[in-house]
């Protein structure tokens, strides 16, 4: 269902993608297989050409989670340092991707018809799709977009909220800006002290 709704998205804004793609098409020669161990299989693969990027989405149906305690079981989920963490197993996908773009070129000029695709400039972002919020997607490695902020990234009109903290104390004041990803030290804009 989630990746059905993910589909959808992406083909009402009608971009160019593949979906569970366990294999990269090329021509005149075998297919570059991605279902191995070490990479696996990519619920999505599409290319945003006006910001020169090739996005790699993982689609995760999460639980439901209430309160901080089971929002931990995510956070463990995404951040383990094994092979089995969601942010690790990105990791190893973005790299591997980034280095074989012509192999990506050439299975979207296959799935395309169409031999002008170029992504020399492109950078490879990971991201995921889930269908349930989670704390862990405020503080993330890899941007985590439910289905709502996922069609707005479609759309173009995603854009991160920025907090401004006014702390004023006996003899000063600091303006810090929060911004994306939210759980890290805020940048100081401004200092001001006070003198009598």
């Amino acid at each position: 269902m989630l990746l059905d709704a993910t589909e959808e998205i992406l083909k009402e804004k009608q971009v160019c993608f593949s979906r569970n793609l366990k294999s990269l098409k090329q021509r005149g020669s075998n297919n570059v297989r991605i279902d191995i161990e070490g990479l696996g299989e990519i619920d999505f693969l599409y290319i945003v050409p006006n910001e020169k990027k090739v996005y790699l989405v993982d689609c995760k149906y999460l639980k439901a989670r209430y309160d901080m305690v089971n929002f931990r079981v995510d956070y463990s989920n995404f951040t383990k340092n094994d092979d089995s963490g969601y942010d690790n197993k990105m990791k190893k996908k973005v790299k591997w991707f980034q280095v074989n773009l012509d192999k990506v070129v050439e299975h979207f000029k296959i799935e395309s018809g169409s031999d002008s695709l170029n992504l020399d400039g492109f950078n490879v972002e990971g991201i995921f799709v889930i269908n349930s919020a989670t704390f862990y997607m405020y503080n993330s490695i890899y941007r985590i977009y439910t289905l709502k902020t996922f069609k707005e990234l479609i759309d173009g009109t995603f854009h991160d909220k920025e907090f401004m903290i006014h702390l004023k104390e006996e003899n000063c004041e600091r303006i810090f800006r929060v911004k994306y990803p939210y759980f890290q030290k805020p940048k100081l804009m401004k200092h001001v002290i006070f003198t009598d």
